[in-house]
Protein backbone atom coordinates (compact mmCIF):
# COMPACT_ATOMS: atom_id res chain seq x y z
CA UNK A 1 0.00 0.00 0.00
CA UNK A 2 1.33 3.61 -1.24
CA UNK A 3 0.90 6.17 1.65
CA UNK A 4 1.16 9.43 1.86
CA UNK A 5 4.68 10.78 4.14
CA UNK A 6 3.87 12.23 7.36
CA UNK A 7 7.42 12.83 7.87
CA UNK A 8 11.02 12.65 6.97
CA UNK A 9 14.08 12.22 7.94
CA UNK A 10 16.02 14.60 6.17
CA UNK A 11 13.82 17.21 6.29
CA UNK A 12 14.11 19.86 8.76
CA UNK A 13 9.98 20.66 9.05
CA UNK A 14 8.45 18.09 11.12
CA UNK A 15 4.14 17.21 11.78
CA UNK A 16 2.32 14.15 12.38
CA UNK A 17 -1.65 13.63 12.46
CA UNK A 18 -3.99 13.60 14.96
CA UNK A 19 -6.44 10.90 14.70
CA UNK A 20 -9.68 11.31 17.11
CA UNK A 21 -12.27 8.46 17.77
CA UNK A 22 -14.70 9.08 14.92
CA UNK A 23 -11.77 9.53 12.38
CA UNK A 24 -10.40 5.86 13.38
CA UNK A 25 -14.24 4.30 12.71
CA UNK A 26 -13.25 5.78 9.35
CA UNK A 27 -10.41 4.40 8.63
CA UNK A 28 -12.08 1.10 9.84
CA UNK A 29 -11.16 0.67 13.68
CA UNK A 30 -14.23 -1.42 14.26
CA UNK A 31 -13.57 -3.94 11.11
CA UNK A 32 -12.81 -7.21 13.20
CA UNK A 33 -12.15 -9.19 10.20
CA UNK A 34 -9.33 -6.90 9.28
CA UNK A 35 -8.08 -6.29 12.72
CA UNK A 36 -7.50 -10.02 13.06
CA UNK A 37 -6.18 -10.20 9.38
CA UNK A 38 -3.78 -7.90 11.06
CA UNK A 39 -2.92 -9.74 13.80
CA UNK A 40 -2.28 -12.94 12.09
CA UNK A 41 0.67 -11.40 10.80
CA UNK A 42 1.73 -10.30 13.59
CA UNK A 43 1.70 -13.70 14.97
CA UNK A 44 3.99 -14.60 12.16
CA UNK A 45 6.11 -11.98 12.29
CA UNK A 46 6.63 -13.16 16.36
CA UNK A 47 7.24 -16.51 15.17
CA UNK A 48 9.95 -15.21 13.48
CA UNK A 49 11.23 -13.24 15.87
CA UNK A 50 10.56 -9.59 13.87
CA UNK A 51 10.02 -7.32 17.18
CA UNK A 52 11.11 -5.54 20.55
CA UNK A 53 9.36 -5.08 23.47
CA UNK A 54 10.81 -3.44 26.42
CA UNK A 55 12.67 -4.90 29.17
CA UNK A 56 15.48 -7.07 29.89
CA UNK A 57 14.12 -10.13 27.49
CA UNK A 58 12.90 -7.33 25.24
CA UNK A 59 9.78 -9.28 26.12
CA UNK A 60 7.93 -6.71 28.76
CA UNK A 61 4.26 -5.50 28.55
CA UNK A 62 5.54 -2.00 29.47
CA UNK A 63 6.76 -0.07 32.12
CA UNK A 64 3.93 0.19 35.05
CA UNK A 65 3.22 3.09 37.42
CA UNK A 66 1.01 2.62 40.72
CA UNK A 67 0.18 5.12 43.20
CA UNK A 68 1.13 5.14 47.34
CA UNK A 69 -2.36 3.57 49.62
CA UNK A 70 -1.75 7.16 51.32
CA UNK A 71 0.46 10.52 51.28
CA UNK A 72 0.46 13.45 53.28
CA UNK A 73 0.72 15.17 49.97
CA UNK A 74 -3.20 16.37 49.20
CA UNK A 75 -3.06 16.06 45.74
CA UNK A 76 -1.24 12.54 45.10
CA UNK A 77 -2.81 10.35 44.09
CA UNK A 78 -3.78 7.15 45.83
CA UNK A 79 -3.93 3.76 45.31
CA UNK A 80 -7.67 2.37 43.97
CA UNK A 81 -9.04 -0.74 42.12
CA UNK A 82 -7.23 -1.16 38.81
CA UNK A 83 -5.60 1.81 39.34
CA UNK A 84 -2.55 2.32 36.94
CA UNK A 85 -0.73 4.47 34.71
CA UNK A 86 1.40 2.16 31.84
CA UNK A 87 3.81 2.96 29.20
CA UNK A 88 3.55 -0.25 26.37
CA UNK A 89 6.58 0.63 23.57
CA UNK A 90 7.32 -2.02 20.67
CA UNK A 91 9.12 -2.49 17.27
CA UNK A 92 7.12 -4.23 15.14
CA UNK A 93 8.91 -5.61 11.80
CA UNK A 94 7.72 -6.93 8.61
CA UNK A 95 5.29 -4.63 6.42
CA UNK A 96 4.76 -2.65 9.49
CA UNK A 97 8.12 -1.55 9.99
CA UNK A 98 7.11 0.47 13.00
CA UNK A 99 7.82 2.18 16.34
CA UNK A 100 4.80 2.58 18.81
CA UNK A 101 4.04 3.31 22.38
CA UNK A 102 0.62 2.91 24.09
CA UNK A 103 0.18 5.16 27.21
CA UNK A 104 -2.31 3.04 29.39
CA UNK A 105 -4.39 4.71 31.94
CA UNK A 106 -6.69 3.37 34.06
CA UNK A 107 -8.95 3.59 37.10
CA UNK A 108 -12.05 1.83 38.08
CA UNK A 109 -13.93 5.25 39.41
CA UNK A 110 -13.76 6.65 35.73
CA UNK A 111 -17.09 5.08 35.45
CA UNK A 112 -18.67 7.62 38.02
CA UNK A 113 -17.86 10.06 35.88
CA UNK A 114 -19.45 8.76 32.66
CA UNK A 115 -15.53 6.93 30.98
CA UNK A 116 -14.27 3.84 30.45
CA UNK A 117 -12.41 2.17 32.87
CA UNK A 118 -8.93 2.44 31.11
CA UNK A 119 -8.24 5.42 29.18
CA UNK A 120 -5.79 5.32 26.19
CA UNK A 121 -3.34 7.05 23.68
CA UNK A 122 -0.92 5.57 21.08
CA UNK A 123 1.62 7.22 19.72
CA UNK A 124 3.76 5.84 16.48
CA UNK A 125 7.49 6.67 15.68
CA UNK A 126 9.65 7.20 12.78
CA UNK A 127 11.87 3.80 13.71
CA UNK A 128 15.10 5.71 12.88
CA UNK A 129 14.59 9.38 13.75
CA UNK A 130 12.08 8.60 16.61
CA UNK A 131 10.21 11.90 14.94
CA UNK A 132 6.28 11.43 15.52
CA UNK A 133 4.28 10.47 12.88
CA UNK A 134 0.94 9.69 14.54
CA UNK A 135 -0.70 10.37 17.69
CA UNK A 136 -3.86 8.35 18.14
CA UNK A 137 -7.35 7.81 19.99
CA UNK A 138 -6.10 4.28 21.30
CA UNK A 139 -9.46 2.83 23.28
CA UNK A 140 -10.72 1.24 19.96
CA UNK A 141 -8.04 0.02 18.98
CA UNK A 142 -6.67 -1.80 22.33
CA UNK A 143 -9.99 -3.36 22.87
CA UNK A 144 -10.78 -4.69 19.08
CA UNK A 145 -6.96 -5.97 19.36
CA UNK A 146 -7.98 -7.40 22.62
CA UNK A 147 -10.82 -9.28 21.38
CA UNK A 148 -8.80 -10.03 18.17
CA UNK A 149 -6.24 -11.87 19.41
CA UNK A 150 -8.75 -14.07 21.03
CA UNK A 151 -10.83 -14.41 18.08
CA UNK A 152 -7.41 -15.48 16.10
CA UNK A 153 -6.81 -17.97 19.16
CA UNK A 154 -10.25 -19.11 18.21
CA UNK A 155 -9.69 -19.63 14.53
CA UNK A 156 -7.18 -22.16 15.34
CA UNK A 157 -7.71 -23.86 18.80
CA UNK A 158 -11.69 -23.65 18.78
CA UNK A 159 -13.39 -26.75 16.88
CA UNK A 160 -14.67 -26.02 13.37
CA UNK A 161 -18.27 -26.83 14.48
CA UNK A 162 -18.52 -24.62 17.62
CA UNK A 163 -22.07 -23.64 18.04
CA UNK A 164 -22.06 -22.36 21.66
CA UNK A 165 -20.60 -19.42 23.23
CA UNK A 166 -20.48 -18.87 26.85
CA UNK A 167 -19.53 -15.39 27.84
CA UNK A 168 -19.25 -15.08 31.95
CA UNK A 169 -18.89 -11.66 31.96
CA UNK A 170 -20.93 -9.26 29.84
CA UNK A 171 -18.53 -6.27 29.74
CA UNK A 172 -16.02 -4.57 27.53
CA UNK A 173 -13.98 -6.85 26.49
CA UNK A 174 -16.47 -9.76 25.87
CA UNK A 175 -18.67 -7.32 23.86
CA UNK A 176 -15.78 -6.55 20.93
CA UNK A 177 -14.82 -10.31 21.90
CA UNK A 178 -17.98 -11.60 20.48
CA UNK A 179 -17.27 -10.29 16.90
CA UNK A 180 -14.03 -12.10 17.08
CA UNK A 181 -15.32 -14.95 17.83
CA UNK A 182 -18.38 -15.00 15.48
CA UNK A 183 -15.91 -14.19 12.91
CA UNK A 184 -13.23 -16.83 13.50
CA UNK A 185 -16.43 -19.60 14.01
CA UNK A 186 -19.74 -18.26 12.12
CA UNK A 187 -21.30 -21.33 12.86
CA UNK A 188 -22.00 -19.86 16.65
CA UNK A 189 -25.57 -20.59 16.83
CA UNK A 190 -26.16 -19.35 20.88
CA UNK A 191 -24.51 -17.04 22.91
CA UNK A 192 -25.04 -17.97 26.82
CA UNK A 193 -24.36 -15.08 29.04
CA UNK A 194 -23.67 -15.32 33.32
CA UNK A 195 -23.62 -11.63 34.27
CA UNK A 196 -23.83 -10.26 37.49
CA UNK A 197 -26.64 -7.54 36.77
CA UNK A 198 -29.13 -7.92 34.93
CA UNK A 199 -28.52 -3.90 33.84
CA UNK A 200 -25.07 -5.45 32.57
CA UNK A 201 -26.52 -8.13 30.62
CA UNK A 202 -28.86 -5.92 28.95
CA UNK A 203 -26.36 -3.64 27.86
CA UNK A 204 -24.31 -6.71 26.41
CA UNK A 205 -27.34 -7.76 24.50
CA UNK A 206 -27.99 -4.09 23.32
CA UNK A 207 -24.47 -3.75 21.99
CA UNK A 208 -24.12 -7.14 20.57
CA UNK A 209 -27.49 -5.90 18.25
CA UNK A 210 -26.28 -2.64 17.49
CA UNK A 211 -22.75 -4.42 16.37
CA UNK A 212 -23.82 -7.92 14.76
CA UNK A 213 -26.50 -9.09 12.48
CA UNK A 214 -27.60 -12.03 12.19
CA UNK A 215 -27.23 -12.17 15.67
CA UNK A 216 -26.84 -15.31 17.49
CA UNK A 217 -29.60 -16.41 20.28
CA UNK A 218 -28.72 -15.26 23.23
CA UNK A 219 -29.91 -17.18 26.34
CA UNK A 220 -29.48 -15.53 30.34
CA UNK A 221 -27.87 -18.25 32.26
CA UNK A 222 -28.25 -18.22 36.17
CA UNK A 223 -24.50 -19.94 36.95
CA UNK A 224 -21.34 -20.50 35.55
CA UNK A 225 -21.77 -24.33 35.41
CA UNK A 226 -24.49 -23.66 33.39
CA UNK A 227 -22.80 -22.25 31.05
CA UNK A 228 -19.84 -24.24 30.89
CA UNK A 229 -22.21 -27.31 30.56
CA UNK A 230 -23.09 -27.28 26.81
CA UNK A 231 -20.16 -24.43 25.19
CA UNK A 232 -17.69 -24.93 22.66
CA UNK A 233 -15.70 -21.69 23.21
CA UNK A 234 -15.45 -19.99 26.74
CA UNK A 235 -14.70 -16.61 27.20
CA UNK A 236 -14.00 -15.42 31.02
CA UNK A 237 -13.63 -12.00 31.02
CA UNK A 238 -14.75 -10.14 34.57
CA UNK A 239 -12.82 -7.50 36.25
CA UNK A 240 -13.12 -7.78 40.39
CA UNK A 241 -11.00 -9.12 43.19
CA UNK A 242 -12.79 -12.22 43.36
CA UNK A 243 -12.62 -13.46 39.91
CA UNK A 244 -14.58 -17.02 38.75
CA UNK A 245 -14.06 -19.97 39.13
CA UNK A 246 -13.90 -22.83 36.66
CA UNK A 247 -14.46 -25.99 37.82
CA UNK A 248 -12.57 -28.21 34.60
CA UNK A 249 -15.10 -31.26 35.34
CA UNK A 250 -18.07 -29.15 33.46
CA UNK A 251 -16.26 -28.29 30.88
CA UNK A 252 -17.60 -30.14 27.39
CA UNK A 253 -15.08 -32.41 25.77
CA UNK A 254 -13.41 -30.69 22.86
CA UNK A 255 -14.42 -26.96 24.63
CA UNK A 256 -11.28 -23.63 24.13
CA UNK A 257 -12.02 -21.76 27.38
CA UNK A 258 -10.49 -18.20 26.36
CA UNK A 259 -9.14 -16.46 29.26
CA UNK A 260 -8.25 -12.44 28.69
CA UNK A 261 -8.72 -11.35 32.45
CA UNK A 262 -8.33 -13.17 35.84
CA UNK A 263 -10.07 -16.58 36.39
CA UNK A 264 -9.03 -19.34 39.06
CA UNK A 265 -8.57 -22.50 38.19
CA UNK A 266 -8.31 -25.92 39.58
CA UNK A 267 -5.99 -27.98 39.51
CA UNK A 268 -6.88 -30.73 36.97
CA UNK A 269 -6.77 -27.90 34.34
CA UNK A 270 -2.96 -28.14 34.14
CA UNK A 271 -3.42 -31.06 32.96
CA UNK A 272 -4.67 -29.85 29.07
CA UNK A 273 -3.43 -28.28 26.47
CA UNK A 274 -2.46 -24.90 27.67
CA UNK A 275 -1.21 -21.93 25.71
CA UNK A 276 -0.93 -18.23 25.71
CA UNK A 277 -0.24 -15.29 23.81
CA UNK A 278 3.67 -15.36 24.12
CA UNK A 279 5.04 -17.53 26.72
CA UNK A 280 8.29 -15.20 27.04
CA UNK A 281 5.95 -12.12 27.57
CA UNK A 282 4.95 -14.29 31.11
CA UNK A 283 9.11 -15.00 31.80
CA UNK A 284 9.41 -11.08 31.45
CA UNK A 285 6.97 -10.42 34.13
CA UNK A 286 8.84 -13.30 36.66
CA UNK A 287 11.75 -10.91 36.47
CA UNK A 288 10.20 -7.85 36.99
CA UNK A 289 7.31 -8.24 39.26
CA UNK A 290 8.31 -9.73 42.99
CA UNK A 291 5.93 -12.79 44.10
CA UNK A 292 3.20 -12.93 45.28
CA UNK A 293 2.77 -10.92 42.36
CA UNK A 294 -0.75 -9.55 43.37
CA UNK A 295 -1.29 -7.18 40.45
CA UNK A 296 -1.03 -10.05 37.95
CA UNK A 297 -1.27 -13.40 39.81
CA UNK A 298 -4.60 -13.97 38.94
CA UNK A 299 -3.52 -14.14 34.70
CA UNK A 300 -3.55 -17.22 33.36
CA UNK A 301 -0.14 -17.08 31.98
CA UNK A 302 1.12 -15.67 34.69
CA UNK A 303 -0.31 -18.83 36.74
CA UNK A 304 1.09 -21.21 34.07
CA UNK A 305 4.55 -19.72 34.48
CA UNK A 306 4.32 -19.89 37.80
CA UNK A 307 3.79 -23.65 37.70
CA UNK A 308 6.15 -24.17 34.90
CA UNK A 309 8.88 -22.38 37.01
CA UNK A 310 8.59 -24.60 40.12
CA UNK A 311 8.06 -27.57 38.44
CA UNK A 312 8.92 -28.07 34.80
CA UNK A 313 7.55 -30.98 34.10
CA UNK A 314 4.14 -29.58 35.48
CA UNK A 315 1.86 -27.76 32.55
CA UNK A 316 3.99 -26.54 29.58
CA UNK A 317 3.65 -23.22 28.04
CA UNK A 318 3.05 -23.10 24.35
CA UNK A 319 3.07 -19.37 22.29
CA UNK A 320 0.41 -18.87 19.87
CA UNK A 321 3.54 -18.43 18.19
CA UNK A 322 4.30 -21.50 17.85
CA UNK A 323 0.74 -22.90 16.65
CA UNK A 324 1.17 -20.53 13.69
CA UNK A 325 5.27 -21.32 13.00
CA UNK A 326 4.46 -25.05 12.76
CA UNK A 327 6.38 -25.58 16.00
CA UNK A 328 2.44 -27.05 17.71
CA UNK A 329 0.01 -28.71 16.48
CA UNK A 330 -3.17 -26.61 18.17
CA UNK A 331 -5.67 -28.51 18.47
CA UNK A 332 -5.18 -32.06 18.10
CA UNK A 333 -8.45 -33.84 18.40
CA UNK A 334 -12.20 -32.55 18.85
CA UNK A 335 -12.45 -33.73 22.21
CA UNK A 336 -9.31 -31.98 23.06
CA UNK A 337 -10.13 -29.65 26.10
CA UNK A 338 -7.81 -26.30 25.83
CA UNK A 339 -6.81 -23.15 27.86
CA UNK A 340 -5.95 -20.23 25.54
CA UNK A 341 -4.64 -17.01 27.96
CA UNK A 342 -3.80 -13.63 26.59
CA UNK A 343 -2.01 -10.65 28.76
CA UNK A 344 -1.38 -8.41 26.18
CA UNK A 345 1.38 -7.51 23.75
CA UNK A 346 2.00 -3.62 22.71
CA UNK A 347 3.28 -5.02 19.48
CA UNK A 348 -0.46 -5.88 18.81
CA UNK A 349 -1.12 -2.03 19.38
CA UNK A 350 1.56 -1.32 17.19
CA UNK A 351 0.46 -3.78 14.29
CA UNK A 352 -3.44 -2.27 14.37
CA UNK A 353 -2.59 1.37 15.15
CA UNK A 354 0.38 0.95 12.75
CA UNK A 355 -2.73 -0.26 9.65
CA UNK A 356 -4.96 2.22 10.70
CA UNK A 357 -2.62 4.85 10.27
CA UNK A 358 -1.83 4.22 7.09
CA UNK A 359 -4.97 4.21 6.17
CA UNK A 360 -5.78 7.30 7.40
CA UNK A 361 -2.42 8.86 5.57
CA UNK A 362 -3.88 7.18 2.42
CA UNK A 363 -7.02 9.52 2.82
CA UNK A 364 -5.66 12.53 4.24
CA UNK A 365 -7.84 11.73 7.51
CA UNK A 366 -7.32 13.05 10.60
CA UNK A 367 -5.74 16.58 11.38
CA UNK A 368 -2.12 17.46 10.58
CA UNK A 369 -0.49 19.29 13.46
CA UNK A 370 2.79 20.70 13.36
CA UNK A 371 6.01 20.44 15.53
CA UNK A 372 8.62 23.03 14.23
CA UNK A 373 9.27 24.42 10.26
CA UNK A 374 13.14 24.72 11.63
CA UNK A 375 14.05 23.67 15.20
CA UNK A 376 14.94 26.52 17.92
CA UNK A 377 17.83 24.00 18.56
CA UNK A 378 20.20 21.87 16.78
Amino acid sequence: MSTRVDSSATAAALAFRYLDEPALVRCGARDMAACMSTLDEMFRLLAEGDYVMAGELGESHGLEMGFPDSSPFAGMPLNGPDRRFAAMPAYLGGRFDMLGLKWYASNVDNRSRGLPRSIHMIALHDKDTGAPLCIMSGNLISAYRTAGVLGVGARVLAREDARVLAVIGPGAINIAACEAYLVARPGIERILIVGRSQAGIDHFAQALSDRISPLPEIVVVSSVAEALADADIVSVAISSDAPPAISTSQLKPGALVCLPADVSLDDAAWEHTTIVDSTRLYEQWMLEVAPPRESIRGLFGVQLAERYQADATSATPVALADVFSGRHSGRRSDDEIIFFGTGGLPVEDVAWATELYRRAAESDLGVRLPIWEAPELR
